[in-house]
């Protein structure tokens, strides 16, 4: 059982990066913020049946999480670009060249798996720990320290690509 003060504490400390958690996943302002609503209503309704000993904010991280899958599995829609990365940016003269490779990024992680999504934000964007997005995804840390790698990997393969750059294993022998 959580207090309501606890946990509205709580709820309020980490609402924040939970709205980008699923602004991330959903790619629409109005659908993250009716999934966090949709989170914040259940844990106050749960909140006598909710036992956490420690980590709330993995707890609600997945949920958030959870809740986002949902909304895209129900409504079964591509969601439109929101350009997330725009907001962590600062505006400097090369402002629009990184804007140009945020929109990219974007672009090549909606190539990737949804674990591979959250993995990368949680841990690039959000700075969130290992152990903390393990407990998220339901994952061992090993596996989401390979899940970023790989992710990151692609990335730069696709940038590579983009560039005209080409790699060890795209070079043919003339």
């Amino acid at each position: 059982m959580i207090k309501e003060k606890v946990l509205k504490k709580t709820l309020y400390d980490n609402k924040d990066a939970m709205y980008r958690l699923a602004l991330s996943i959903l790619k629409s302002e109005a659908d993250a913020e009716d999934a966090l609503q949709d989170v914040f209503v259940k844990c106050w309704h749960q909140k006598n049946e909710i036992q956490i000993t420690s980590d709330i904010r993995g707890y609600l991280m997945r949920a958030t999480r959870n809740r986002c899958l949902d909304m895209v599995k129900k409504y079964n829609r591509k969601y439109e670009q929101s350009g997330i990365y725009e907001d962590f940016m600062g505006m400097d003269k090369d402002g629009v060249e990184v804007k140009d490779q945020l929109v990219w990024i974007d672009r090549f992680l909606e190539q990737l798996p949804e674990v591979n999504q959250t993995v990368f934000h949680m841990r690039e964007v959000e700075g969130i720990p290992f152990e903390e997005i393990s407990k998220t995804v339901n994952t061992p840390i090993s596996n989401v320290r390979t899940i970023l790698s790989r992710t990151k990997k692609h990335l730069r393969k696709q940038f590579n690509i983009i560039n005209r750059i080409d790699t060890p294993n795209t070079l043919k022998k003339t």
